[in-house]
Parts: structure tokens; C-alpha cells; sequence
């Protein structure tokens, strides 16, 4: 019997020593940015998402228990503060300061570029205004969602755990697919 619970105790403690330690945790905002999240991140990481499918991320209700995710989050990306404006003071206090990665930033260069665009284009495309900011649904864009997916590689390359080799071997796959998908368009 002794030797039975002994070699219980050395299984557990194998496969508990073979289990990281360290899970990452990774917070996206919206179901767009979760995709190129784990796109990139791969499956070794746990990726969620605080507005669910349907739901509007500009005048989202979170529930507590998304505050405590993104309190645990090792990373938490959004599109910013003309997007999901019910994180905008959240995410800019200090408790989040160096997980956070937003995509868009309002500054007043973006918003006389932005009036300098066809506006009639960017409503009519996207179905609502969102100001005189930056157009927040930058992942439409084969180009910025490039971008986003190299900001996330940066960001989950800084983590403890994080297994860089693979994160580059998926930054270099979202590429090639984006690139793809690009040429596949131009062609129809």
C-alpha cells in the first residue's frame, strides 16, 4: 500500500512539476481583436474577450467578473477610447499601466485627418459615426490589422513564458495569410 501512494504522490508531483507554472492571460476587447490575438499568440495562451459577439463595445455594461479578468490579464489589448468607451477610464488609470496596448490613440492630428477623409465613404461603410477621431475598426484594413498583430507580438514577446520563437512563426503565418487573402480579392 505504501508503495501504491508513493508512486501516486512521484505521478503528481510530475505531472504538477511537467504543468507551467505560469499560464499567460491575455484580455481582448472585442471579438475582432481576439482573432488577431490569437492569431498570433498561438495555443498556448488563454486569450478572452470582454464584449461578447452581438454586443455593442460602445456602450458595453461589464460584469464583475470581466473586471476581475482584466485584472488578472497579463495583457489586455483594445481598440481604443473611440470604440470601447466604457473602458477609456478604466484601462488609463494606473492599476493597468504596462499591460494595456490600444490600437487607435485620439489625438488632434487624427481627427483633421479624419475630416479630411471622404467622410461620406466612412459612414456609409460602416453603417455609424464614431466623431472626429480615427476610424476605430482599423482590422478591416489588410495593412493596420498587420500592424495590430505586430503590436500584439511585441506586447506578448515582453511576457514571462511567452515562447518567442513560436510568436514569431505566427506573426510571420498571419502575414502570409493576409497576404493571401489580399491576392485572392484583387483577382475576383
Amino acid at each position: 500500500m505504501n508503495f501504491t501512494k508513493t508512486s501516486l504522490a512521484l505521478g503528481l508531483a510530475t505531472l504538477i512539476a511537467a504543468t507551467p507554472a505560469f499560464a499567460t492571460n491575455i484580455v481582448a476587447s472585442i471579438k475582432p481583436i481576439e482573432l488577431i490575438v490569437k492569431a498570433v499568440a498561438g495555443d498556448n495562451t488563454n486569450v478572452s474577450t470582454i464584449v461578447p459577439p452581438g454586443s455593442s463595445p460602445h456602450n458595453y455594461s461589464m460584469k464583475p467578473s470581466q473586471r476581475r479578468a482584466l485584472e488578472q490579464a497579463d495583457a489586455i489589448f483594445w481598440a481604443g477610447p473611440d470604440m470601447e468607451t466604457f473602458l477609456s477610464r478604466l484601462l488609463g488609470g494606473k492599476e493597468f499601466a504596462g499591460k494595456v496596448v490600444a490600437f487607435t490613440e485620439p489625438s488632434a492630428e487624427q481627427a483633421d485627418a479624419h475630416h479630411n477623409h471622404d467622410d461620406d465613404h466612412h459612414h456609409s461603410h460602416h453603417g455609424h459615426d464614431h466623431g472626429d477621431g480615427e476610424d476605430p475598426h482599423l482590422w478591416v484594413d489588410p495593412g493596420m490589422a498587420l500592424e495590430m498583430a505586430k503590436a500584439v507580438h511585441a506586447k506578448l514577446s515582453t511576457l514571462d513564458g511567452i515562447n518567442t520563437s513560436e510568436l514569431d512563426a505566427n506573426l510571420e503565418r498571419f502575414e502570409q495569410s493576409l497576404h493571401t487573402t489580399e491576392q485572392r480579392i484583387k483577382a475576383s
